[in-house]
């Protein structure tokens, strides 16, 4: 087995691209594939509700 010569952590998005995260962005992305929204709830909506139960986990 050979040892590498260097190892890459990725501490955050890909390959250390610091842009801020955007939550909405991924909502939307999944939103794509929603077979059913009882609530109507728009994407920003649902990401309120995300934001709020990472602060109570301590998240944000």
């Amino acid at each position: 087995m050979r040892k590498p010569k260097m190892i890459l952590f990725d501490y955050g998005q890909t390959l250390v691209n610091e842009a801020k995260f955007d939550g909405v962005k991924g909502t939307e992305a999944v939103m794509k594939f929603v077979v059913r929204n009882e609530h109507n709830l728009t994407t920003e909506e649902i990401q309120d509700r995300a934001n709020a139960i990472n602060r109570e986990l301590g998240k944000n």
